[in-house]
């Protein structure tokens, strides 16, 4: 049976679209899986005259496919790319080891251990990947990859390329020149991430309450010097 992987890359009909793998594990571990592979309209569109037609006959061909159940497919569609995201959702990373093939690509081994609270989360790599391998006859299918895992606990342990404190998103970056990174990322059941993304309008009504109380004050003012 094709991977899932390949078989998205194949609507496309492209090589050197990028992806954008991402884990997002809410409070009771419950994980959200999104792939989002794309590639620049102008390049699509040397392959077809209908970018929406196109994309949406590959996907109703491959959505009946009973292989693929697990995976909801759509299009992905903005006025510089286009392509396919496909989003799955596993109770548990027992569940997401036992059914997903995506991170073996990418990794020979996942481990998911826990002591005491604290969640060892480990991806093994492997040290050629063949979607990021040039060779004489072909370019690579995806020029570049990037995994991105999300948690509201407190990271303890993590050898992430970046980390957004904001949402709590650690993003591991690779291409045919950084193949070979294994993903550790360890967290802390018992504390939720301290960070607080505050919305910007809370700084804006913060901002205008102190306008209006210092105005008020200074025309309080006013008011008691020329009432005396």
């Amino acid at each position: 049976m094709k991977k899932l992987f390949l078989i998205i890359t194949s609507m496309l009909l492209l090589s050197g679209c990028e992806v954008s793998y991402r884990l997002s594990i809410d409070e009771n571990m419950i994980i959200e899986e999104e792939i989002l592979i794309q590639e620049e309209n102008s390049t699509i569109r040397k392959f077809t005259l209908n970018i929406d037609t196109f994309l949406n006959d590959q996907i109703n061909f491959h959505s009946d496919n009973d292989r693929y159940k697990y995976y909801n497919i759509d299009k992905y569609r903005n006025n510089f790319e286009s392509g396919v995201v496909a989003n799955a959702t596993y109770i548990d990373f027992n569940q997401y080891k036992k059914l997903n093939t995506i991170y073996k690509h990418f990794f020979t081994d996942m481990s998911f251990d826990v002591e005491e609270n604290i969640v060892m989360l480990n991806f093994a790599s492997r040290e050629i990947n063949n979607l990021l391998t040039e060779t004489d006859l072909e370019s690579a299918v995806f020029g570049s990859a990037s995994i991105s895992i999300d948690v509201p606990f407190k990271v303890l342990v993590n050898n992430a390329d970046h980390v957004d404190l904001e949402t709590n998103t650690y993003t591991w970056e690779y291409d045919k020149e950084n193949q070979e990174k294994d993903i550790i990322l360890h967290f802390d059941l018992s504390q939720r991430n301290r960070h607080i993304n505050i919305p910007s309008w809370v700084y804006l009504l913060g901002v205008f309450v102190i306008i209006i109380a210092i105005v008020s004050l200074y025309v309080y003012k006013r008011y008691k010097m020329y009432s005396v």
